[in-house]
């Protein structure tokens, strides 16, 4: 009998921790802007793209903002100034919503370190983390970030090859030719041959201390099984794609579970879960992710009701991304060429708050294929592609649904399809 009580009781405090973590938020963000002319800061959480979303906090007399928010989970945000929104180079501002008042002192972006914030367990955290980090790691960092620096200025840190795409690619005005530039000039950094000699040794030398941050890391990830510890886990699984060297997949694999077992709703969990999976799922040899989306008149249309036992372009554009539609374009006389013999592409657009825009690009482009719209990241499907920050991908498969290249350019999509559909 009492076995069966500490078994209840058990179960009465897990929902309970639960029920307290669900319950919503309620912070006021108060600061101060220090050293700089700026009439508005943006407002968003972490997993948001500041694209699309945000909301606009105004920088009044005396430099003050406040702003009431409602969380409805404790998940890391971010404050963008606009000013540096305008300009394209932005340096965010992260900080955790917690019960009460949470107090910024903002410098420029020159002062970045000079931030303060102050309020609640996590914040402190974050805090106590970031100055322990630089405090470790920027002393040895910086002889060699000091002569990259240098060899950046004496026009020494890209290899002729890369430099020559570059030429061409200032040159160029047609939106097909650029997207196959782009992805050259992508191959050549992958390839390690977009970098002198000495910076690829520096780069080199570089990664084995960015090896040995990542470690550390981890251990205080290891020890502090909270949101901010969650944040640093969906720090570096977003990272992957960019910088693998930096990110240890095995220690992630390991951690994960206790964290989703913790955080079984939080909006991390979804996340971190189909990114992670993609980093090895979503490769040339893997296979291709399931996914539901929408027409444009609501009806829901599973991706392998459309593409099962076929040979098949998953096309994942938007209607705000150029390159997108450029890419998109080219791939229909590739289309028109092998649709009798099966061939089919389909296409699922990202776009935020209504399809009005869709429509318009619809009718310019006139694809001849079925598209879909994925409307404010509902279903996940950029970050089950691990596309997440970019507007796009393509996808070829094979009819076992086997991916056969990623981004291919007509020329390579052509040449594959004739060895396939003969």
């Amino acid at each position: 009998m009492r076995k069966y009580f500490l078994i209840s009781m058990i179960f009465v405090l897990c929902a309970w921790t639960n029920l307290m973590r669900a319950q919503e938020i309620t912070c006021k963000i108060r600061g101060t802007v220090v050293g700089r002319e700026s009439s508005s800061i943006f407002l968003l959480k972490e997993t948001e793209d500041i694209r699309f979303t945000g909301t606009e906090i105004p920088v009044t007399v005396g430099n003050q903002f406040e702003y009431d928010l409602k969380a409805p989970v404790s998940e890391q945000y971010t404050l963008i100034f606009k000013d540096e929104m305008d300009k394209g180079i932005m340096r965010p501002i992260y900080f955790f919503p917690e019960n009460g008042i949470v107090e910024l002192t903002l410098f420029s972006i020159s002062d970045y370190n000079k931030n303060v914030i102050s309020g609640g367990k996590l914040n402190k955290e974050m805090g106590d983390f970031n100055k322990a980090q630089s405090d470790l790691f920027n002393p040895v960092f910086k002889p060699f970030y000091d002569a990259l620096d240098s060899l950046y200025k004496a026009n020494q840190y890209y290899s002729h090859e890369y430099l020559a795409i570059q030429d061409k690619l200032g040159k160029t005005e047609d939106q097909e030719e650029e997207n196959k530039l782009y992805k050259m000039r992508e191959d050549l950094l992958k390839a390690g041959k977009g970098y002198t000699p000495a910076v690829s040794f520096l780069n080199h030398t570089c990664d084995s201390i960015n090896r040995l941050k990542t470690s550390w890391v981890n251990e205080f990830v290891r020890n502090n099984q909270d949101e901010f510890g969650y944040s640093l886990i969906l720090k570096q699984v977003r990272e992957f794609k960019e910088h693998p060297a930096n990110v240890d997949l095995a220690f992630i694999r390991e951690i994960l579970p206790a964290f989703s077992r913790l955080f079984p709703s939080h909006p991390y969990t979804a996340m971190i879960r189909d990114i992670f999976n993609a980093t090895g799922t979503v490769v040339v040899g893997g296979k291709y992710v399931d996914f539901t989306a929408s027409t444009l008149d609501g009806k829901e249309v599973r991706l392998s009701d459309i593409i099962a036992g076929k040979v098949a372009l998953i096309d994942l554009w938007a209607s705000w991304c150029g390159p997108c539609r450029a890419r998109s374009k080219s791939m229909i006389a590739v289309y028109e060429k092998y649709k009798s013999k099966g061939f089919v592409v389909i296409g699922i657009a990202c776009e935020y708050d209504n399809t009005d825009a869709l429509k318009i690009a619809l009718a310019y482009d006139n694809y001849p294929w079925l598209n879909l719209v994925e409307l404010n990241n509902k279903n996940g499907i950029w970050n089950k592609y691990n596309v997440t920050g970019g507007g796009g991908s393509t996808f070829l498969v094979d009819a076992t649904g086997k991916i056969l290249a990623i981004l291919p350019d007509k020329e390579e999509a052509d040449r594959i399809l004739e060895g396939l559909l003969k």
